[in-house]
């Protein structure tokens, strides 16, 4: 009796192993340092556009922001995915946002279950007046919209403060991070439960018991199945991020790089 119980646990375990997955990996292959991000601008539906390629985000008036473009790659210890790194900036005399969005799906297939969108993330300068958006899950293969979200201020002390987003809910994590230093963030969607959460710097395969930061979805702030990718650029920030991850366990956020 034992060894039958030992044998289902271990099918068990093999089984959620073969389950969980790298769903994106290394979006900027194929880019060069100082290539442009984006292919066009999202003016049509989202059947009119190819998957997994970056575009300005669909909205009713112009960007005021050109498209950012790529920089070298940004490393973390332990940190195995591939790609080089997007320009958190803006050029010279140009002001406002802009929001570069990564369509992945165009079904309801990542609507159910814990996804985990890891990014690496150096920040040069930054506001202390706004929270600007840096990353996103988006609801919409055009849009940037019904979207957890990772935001981003200067505190009094001069360092990061980070912040998770679902739409007009905020918490702010607690500590303080350096700038000019690369960190860690993830990213997490909890479909089943309705959450959204951040991680910094986290270490090792094991999810932490608890998240720096966690926002409860309500009536007017809902979590939704997961289109897109999407990165938001604006004046008066300088940085970079990349070796963006989209994954539906926390161990494989940590795994060998996947070929896509």
């Amino acid at each position: 009796m034992k060894k039958s119980i030992i044998l289902l646990a271990a099918a068990a375990l093999l089984t959620a192993g073969a389950n969980a997955r790298i769903i994106r990996d290394n979006v900027l292959k194929g880019y060069q340092v100082g290539d442009v991000l984006e292919k066009g601008d999202f003016t049509e539906g989202v059947d009119s556009v190819a998957m997994n390629t970056w575009y300005g985000a669909k909205q009713g008036k112009p960007w005021t922001v050109a498209s950012a473009t790529i920089k070298p790659e940004l490393n973390y210890d332990g940190y195995q995915a591939k790609g080089l790194s997007v320009d958190l900036g803006v050029k010279s005399g140009e002001k406002g946002t802009r929001c570069s969005i990564y369509p992945v799906t165009k079904k309801k297939n990542l609507g159910k279950g814990v996804y985990y969108m890891s990014c690496l993330v150096n920040l040069d300068k930054l506001g202390d007046r706004k929270a600007t958006e840096l990353f996103g899950l988006s609801a919409h293969g055009a849009q940037g919209k019904n979207r957890p979200a990772l935001q981003a201020i200067k505190g009094a002390d001069g360092k990061i403060k980070f912040i998770v987003a679902l739409n007009k809910l905020t918490e702010q994590a607690p500590g303080s991070y350096e700038l000019g230093k690369t960190h860690l963030v993830v990213l997490k969607a909890d479909l089943d439960n309705k959450t959204a959460s951040i991680y910094i710097d986290p270490k090792g395969d094991s999810e932490p018991s608890k998240a720096d930061a966690t926002v409860e979805a309500d009536a007017d702030n809902t979590l939704q199945p997961i289109r897109a990718l999407t990165i938001k650029n604006r004046s008066g920030q300088a940085g970079s991020l990349g070796k963006i991850r989209l994954t539906d366990s926390w161990a494989d956020i940590f795994a060998p790089a996947a070929e896509q």
